[in-house]
């Protein structure tokens, strides 16, 4: 799949600051996001993290290297 179009934001937590980046295909939302601030409960080496949703419902969730 390629996603052509979508949206950046950024997420501001105290001193940790991510990127967001957002595609959605009809009812189908893709989130793509660094990994920021966490409690360490990702894998080694994980860099963030793809989350599928559709219609507004979790579908899955998965870790980026």
């Amino acid at each position: 799949m390629e996603a052509t179009s979508g949206t950046k934001s950024l997420k501001v937590t105290g001193p940790c600051t991510h990127a967001i980046w957002t595609f959605r295909k009809g009812n189908t939302e893709f989130v793509v996001s660094e990994l920021g601030c966490t409690d360490a409960s990702e894998p080694t080496g994980t860099t963030g993290e793809l989350a599928v949703s559709v219609g507004g419902r979790l579908q899955q969730r998965r870790w980026c290297w």
